[in-house]
């Protein structure tokens, strides 16, 4: 496990812990419960959408077969840590993002190696005996450290209410870290896979976050931001287990530095955005 993993799965950790602070099970169950076809249209989008999207784009790009199985790893591989803590940046509705972020985990066990398997040297069998302990251990890391910030937010109030702030900030200071780190160490690789990878990378990023615009605004960042961030971890692993070519690896890397660089800052906007309108609204109501 290299140093990047190390840091992503403590940067998951801390953004799970700190966004569990502020919630409760029942706000989570109920985000989900109250929205169910908000609930379906992710799935579908996140699980036969974009591995859609992506198939069609290389009808078009004619994508080499290694940049192709990199992306459709990402495209397959849905429930990224950091949606939630882009969504928690957008002031969107995280309690759904979370909900969505254990359902597209638990999801990936059968449906991530069902879509690989046609493309795959392997078979589909050797496929889940490979990601079901990684599927595991990030499930692990997504409940442990949601179900810890739960159940500190129901003993211990006080604390909650003068650290959750704070640990949702050094969050967001590890995300901004990770992106430059990625961009700074990592960016020399968009060069070396050529044009049509970095188009179908962009693209296929763009269609997760305006994803959200199927659903309500209230739901609407939570939606495109949880879609966006898929689990390039998972598709890390996979690409280093299965595919022989270092062109597979790249093309994940260069999903996760679009995905990266590209969400923090639509984050950033829909906040200002979502300012500007409160702003607006608030100045109506004084007249």
């Amino acid at each position: 496990m290299s140093i990047v993993d190390l840091y992503v799965i403590a940067l998951a950790f801390l953004t799970l812990f700190s966004m569990g602070l502020g919630l409760t099970p029942r706000a989570i169950l109920r985000s989900l419960a109250r929205a169910p076809g908000t609930t379906a249209a992710a799935l579908v989008v996140n699980f036969l959408v974009l591995p859609l999207v992506l198939l069609g784009l290389d009808a078009v790009l004619e994508l080499p077969q290694p940049i192709f199985l990199g992306l459709l790893l990402c495209m397959a591989a849905p429930g990224g840590g950091t949606g939630s803590l882009l969504t928690y940046l957008a002031r969107g509705d995280v309690a759904f993002s979370l909900g969505l972020l254990v359902l597209f985990t638990l999801l990936s066990f059968v449906l991530t190696p069902l879509w690989m398997a046609p493309f795959s040297p392997q078979s589909g069998a050797s496929l889940i005996a490979d990601a079901v302990p990684m599927v595991l251990r990030i499930l692990a890391f997504i409940l442990l450290p949601l179900g810890l910030g739960l159940a500190v937010a129901r003993r211990l109030p006080p604390w909650v209410e003068r650290w959750q702030p704070r640990l949702a900030r050094v969050s967001l200071l590890m995300l901004l870290g990770l992106v430059a780190g990625l961009l700074v160490t990592k960016g020399h690789l968009l060069w070396t896979i050529g044009w049509p990878a970095l188009a179908a990378a962009a693209i296929t990023v763009g269609v997760g976050l305006l994803s959200g615009l199927l659903t309500g605004r209230g739901l609407r960042a939570a939606f495109s931001f949880t879609t966006a961030v898929r689990n390039v971890t998972l598709a890390m692993l996979l690409a280093t287990t299965h595919y022989a070519d270092e062109l597979v690896l790249m093309a994940v890397l260069a999903y996760g530095l679009f995905m990266y660089g590209v969400g923090m800052p639509a984050a950033l906007v829909v906040k200002r955005s979502q300012a500007a309108a409160g702003s607006r609204q608030s100045s109506v109501v004084s007249r």
